[in-house]
């Protein structure tokens, strides 16, 4: 967003403005002219079917002007959204935007893959799933952090994830760990 500036922020903020004062009847005829047409009519679509889903106007700016930009297409968004609410996500919350960014940006392959590394540390396939829906962005992280957090948790006593206590406390040091480094 730096790149474009002034001009970038205000072409997203018209846009949202007006997606957020329209009346949920509106067919968002009157959206911001000088917004990118390439794919305007899928963010109408996608704003609108997260709108009928409930979530609130505060969470639909991070998820138009993330980098990801899950609202821009339209296959993709649907393939998202439809993991994302089966997984039991309330599309009222902020995981609920986590977990649709991390399902957008990830293909089916890659999240297999976070999730055998999980495996090899001796994780449930159960227990990734617990930690992803506490924290969606765990399955973002390299094979390597992953790796390294769950050596240094077990050089502080973790005896392996075998209770709810431990899984997550692996989501509370990753957390952490994600804080100190923004």
């Amino acid at each position: 967003m730096g790149k474009r500036g002034h001009k970038t922020l205000s072409l997203y903020y018209d846009f949202v403005k007006e997606s957020l004062e329209a009346d949920k009847s509106s067919k968002y005829e009157t959206l911001c002219q000088s917004f990118p047409q390439g794919n305007l009519e899928n963010k109408k679509r996608n704003v609108s079917v997260l709108r009928e889903l409930g979530m609130p106007h505060k969470l639909l700016f991070p998820l138009l002007i993330s980098v990801g930009q899950p609202v821009c297409g339209k296959d993709r968004f649907n393939t998202s959204l439809k993991k994302v609410v089966e997984m039991g996500f309330d599309p009222t919350t902020a995981k609920f935007v986590k977990a649709l960014h991390v399902s957008y940006e990830m293909n089916d392959k890659t999240i297999e893959e976070k999730v055998n590394v999980y495996k090899m540390l001796g994780f449930a396939v159960e227990d990734v799933w617990v930690i992803f829906k506490k924290w969606p962005y765990s399955l973002k992280y390299s094979e390597e952090k992953i790796t390294q957090t769950i050596e240094t948790l077990k050089m502080c006593g973790l005896r392996g994830p075998s209770s709810f206590e431990e899984v997550s406390s692996i989501h509370t040091y990753l957390r952490a760990e994600d804080i100190e480094l923004n």
